[in-house]
């Protein structure tokens, strides 16, 4: 299984990047493979606010184009939308403290 990024999302649907070509193939490869691909709905949201934000993306999508890009990826046989549990905040808690992890990276 395959969870994309966010960031792989706007390099692919930003001309201006210079990442673009390189995350285009790649996700194009991905998408056209049988293997399991996975967007979580916060990847879905944050690529809706950011490519259609002209603060944060050079030659922003309308919410229309971000919304029929969407689609197209969710239409695709091997694509599923990851939902968390009942239990997600509890195992995220867990393995959380159980690695000692910080929200500063360190």
């Amino acid at each position: 299984m395959i969870l994309i990024d966010v960031n792989v999302l706007l390099y692919a649907s930003n001309s201006s990047s210079e990442h673009h070509r390189r995350a285009k193939e790649w996700l194009q490869k991905v998408l056209s493979k049988p293997e399991q691909v996975r967007f979580a709905w916060i990847t879905i949201l944050a690529f809706l606010r950011i490519s259609t934000n002209h603060r944060a993306f050079p030659k922003p999508l309308s919410i229309k184009e971000a919304l029929t890009i969407v689609a197209e990826w969710l239409a695709l046989s091997n694509v599923q939308i990851l939902d968390p549990s009942e239990r997600h905040f509890e195992i995220l808690s867990s393995a959380r403290y159980s690695l000692s992890s910080r929200g500063s990276g360190r």
